[in-house]
């Protein structure tokens, strides 16, 4: 039977998972940017804005995989 402590160890290891993921898309998304403006050839700007677009999508689903996730988990425990 889990406890009360048990879930916010899940949802604290949750969110800290989620925040090293976020820095880590925003870190990538700086180093495209970087990349995009100093890319002279079309095919690396190509590429470029394509894994941009890659970045931005998982930091978009993490970001409310999360949200959803902790709504999610609170309507648990109020059924609980």
């Amino acid at each position: 039977m889990r406890t009360g402590n048990d879930r916010m160890s899940f949802m604290e290891r949750i969110v800290t998972g989620a925040r090293l993921f976020f820095v880590l898309s925003v870190f990538l998304l700086l180093l495209e940017v970087i990349t995009w403006f100093g890319a002279t050839a079309q095919a690396s700007k190509v590429l470029d804005a394509f894994a941009m677009l890659i970045t931005l999508i998982l930091l978009l689903a993490t970001t409310l995989g999360v949200r959803l996730l902790i709504k999610w988990q609170s309507k648990q425990e109020r059924h609980d």
